[in-house]
């Protein structure tokens, strides 16, 4: 007895087919765009004032963007595109959000002087108090204080400067991450409806076919 052939690809080519329909879009604009936005970590090589003062920050969000993406791609590249389209909006404002509170976190708080990027806080210690009371520090401010604690002991005049520090890498990373993951879903949804036409032409014929045998019958 021979099986039926209803044209539907199997597991193994169906993934097959996922995977050249992502390559084909990341050469459309919305994968260049994805790829730039992935590799903004790096833009540290051209101006160091781009990245938290951790040198291994852009290295980690490059990394894990990376690996997110492939988790999307494997998780919801047979999932309907309407889905997709939910995901994206949320994955880009989580990302933009993230990032401008880096940004705004990046502008008040790291202090640079020539060669020197120093993350500050907003609430200055008892010691820093007493320094200026002292005048062993001229003022409150971050150059005075610096100056008088040292570059590599911002700690010891901010109470907040490490927490910052952490708040710091932490949303540059998960801005970089959202942002590329949200590009990302806008690639993976041009390969879901390119799947999903696929799909309703494969399965076209074979409903007419149905609906043909019962008019006969």
């Amino acid at each position: 007895m021979s099986s039926y052939n209803t044209g539907t690809p199997s597991a193994v080519e169906d993934e097959i087919a996922s995977v050249k329909l992502l390559v084909k879009y990341f050469k459309s604009a919305s994968g260049v765009i994805t790829i730039l936005i992935t590799a903004f970590p790096l833009s540290g090589w051209l101006d160091s004032s781009l990245v938290p003062v951790w040198r291994g920050a852009p290295y980690l969000a490059l990394a894990l963007s990376f690996f997110t993406m492939m988790f999307i791609f494997f998780a919801l590249h047979a999932t309907s595109s309407n889905q997709i389209r939910s995901w994206r909006k949320q994955v880009v404002i989580w990302g933009v959000l993230s990032l401008v509170i880096y940004l705004c976190l990046n502008w008040l708080c790291i202090f640079e002087k020539d060669d020197a990027r120093v993350v500050t806080g907003f609430f200055t210690t008892e010691a820093a108090r007493d320094r200026v009371s002292q005048d062993m520090a001229d003022s409150l401010a971050r150059r005075d204080l610096l100056d008088s604690f040292g570059y590599d002991h911002a700690e010891l005049a901010w109470k907040d400067a490490r927490f910052i520090d952490v708040i710091i890498n932490i949303t540059f990373c998960t801005g970089c991450i959202g942002l590329s993951a949200g590009f990302f879903l806008c690639v993976l949804l041009n390969v879901v409806i390119d799947k999903e036409k696929q799909v309703k032409l494969i399965k076209a014929p074979i409903i007419e076919t149905i609906k043909d045998t019962r008019h006969i019958s």
